[in-house]
């Protein structure tokens, strides 16, 4: 039997985030909680972005910058 594993929580990750990811523009921050992603990534500064069964998306912006 296969199964599908869906975990998510309304705790906010603290940190900087906001600033790292978004750099305060709404239109990010629309965009990361209109997809989910939170639902699966760990995204600090995020709202409900504390998922666990995918990648850590708090430095996306540095990793896209390289």
């Amino acid at each position: 039997m296969r199964g599908i594993l869906m975990v998510s929580t309304s705790d906010v990750m603290p940190g900087t985030a906001s600033s790292t990811v978004s750099n305060g523009d709404p239109a990010v921050l629309a965009a990361f909680q209109k997809g989910a992603c939170g639902s699966c990534h760990v995204i600090a500064g995020i709202p409900n972005a504390a998922g666990v069964i995918a990648p850590d998306l708090t430095n996306i912006s540095v990793a896209a910058d390289e």
